[in-house]
């Protein structure tokens, strides 16, 4: 289908032709440019079923990618376990660093259950418990010396 402005140009131009000749000089001119136009607009199909094939395609490896990371797809399952794994490890991390936690008790009060990273002065000494323990700092394996004073007059026993 011709363009209305080129259709209205054409009506001009064989109006205003003067001769035969004219008229034919015209219908050479208006051929060539009708193949001309032919010629794009098959360029312009061509071109335009390549991007719709395109546009398909990109569309078809869109709705893949959005399955993927839809809340169920594969991606964000794949995610959220790796999440999980690394959280569960990240709480055992903290669980052992918690656990090797220091905490100042005071003067070591016999009977007292001390956990494990508790500290405790006794006889001017600075003791470190090992594990959970209710045994006396410097009778008992459980606990090790931090800091020696002057006035510890022998060294502490461990069995």
């Amino acid at each position: 289908m011709m363009p209305r402005d080129v259709m209205a140009r054409r009506d001009r131009e064989f109006a205003e032709a003067k001769s035969a000749r004219d008229v034919d000089m015209l219908q050479q001119k208006w051929l060539a440019e009708d193949q001309a136009l032919a010629e794009a607009q098959g360029s312009t199909a061509q071109a335009l079923a390549s991007l719709r094939a395109e546009n398909r395609d990109l569309r078809r490896r869109l709705a893949k990618l959005e399955r993927l990371v839809a809340p169920k797809g594969v991606l964000m399952a794949g995610i959220g376990d790796a999440l999980g794994r690394t959280r569960k490890d990240l709480e055992r991390q903290i669980e052992v660093v918690d656990a090797r936690r220091l905490k100042f008790c005071g003067v070591y009060e016999p009977g007292a259950t001390y956990e494990p990273g508790s500290l405790v002065t006794r006889s001017g000494g600075l003791w470190h418990a090992s594990k959970a323990t209710r045994e006396t700092p410097g009778a008992s394996s459980d606990w090790s010396l931090c800091v020696k004073s002057k006035s510890l007059e022998r060294e502490p026993v461990v069995a």
